[in-house]
């Protein structure tokens, strides 16, 4: 991935996987996005949970595999994202196989519903194994580790 939209991955497991991104009024996406109002832009709220997603999938694959999103379902919002809030990224897996995976997601944000998606759909491609182990680096780097001390030594 060329830039993360989530900030940690705080709990990681076979089916779930949590991540979570704080909100500054420092984000990219704010300078450029409704002058007079700073909320973060509903494209880019499914794509942080796409990306704790594909995530969870390339991980889950001993980095092996790369998810690239290709299609979204059924996205429903309930709230705006605003500088300050802390957004938790909550993904489970309910297919995945050597071709394709797909998730379900929801957001939430001091115990409310930002956002919901049926289904995320990925197509997985083979990352070439001369490259795995720099994946798994900028993985794992930006995760900082995996949850319960695990760091991929």
């Amino acid at each position: 991935m060329r830039f993360f939209l989530f900030d940690r991955i705080i709990s990681f497991s076979d089916i779930e996987t949590i991540g979570v991104k704080c909100i500054t009024a420092g984000e990219d996406f704010f300078s450029k996005h409704y002058d007079k109002k700073r909320i973060m832009p509903e494209s880019l709220l499914i794509e942080s949970l796409a990306q704790v997603g594909g995530w969870s999938i390339t991980v889950r694959s001993e980095f092996r595999l790369f998810a690239i999103m290709c299609m979204v379902n059924n996205v429903k919002y309930y709230k705006l994202v605003k500088p300050g809030d802390r957004l938790f990224l909550r993904t489970n897996i309910i297919e995945f196989d050597k071709h394709q995976a797909i998730i379900t997601g929801e957001i939430l944000s001091d115990g409310e519903k930002v956002v919901t998606i049926e289904r995320i759909t990925y197509i997985l491609v083979e990352i070439p194994k001369d490259y795995r182990e720099e994946v798994k680096r900028r993985y794992l780097f930006v995760s900082e580790g995996l949850p319960g001390g695990y760091r991929g030594e």
